[in-house]
């Protein structure tokens, strides 16, 4: 009879305090960049406009591909 593989389960209290330590540092590294006077800003009209541009171009590449 062929035994079932035991899976060690993780400890649960470990991975909650490693998850919350690394929320706690992306956060502090995210107010650290925010508040760098060197941080370029984007608005969300400049961020839309570069989005429906890739868009429009790999719908492009992608239509002249089913074209071939």
């Amino acid at each position: 009879m062929v035994q079932p593989a035991i899976i060690p389960q993780p400890d649960v209290e470990q991975v909650e305090s490693d998850y919350d330590k690394w929320f706690r540092e992306q956060v502090e590294e995210g107010m650290r960049e925010a508040d760098d006077p060197k941080t370029v800003w984007y608005s969300n009209d400049e961020v839309m406009k570069h989005v429906d541009e890739r868009l429009r171009y790999w719908e492009e590449k992608a239509s002249q591909r089913k074209a071939s």
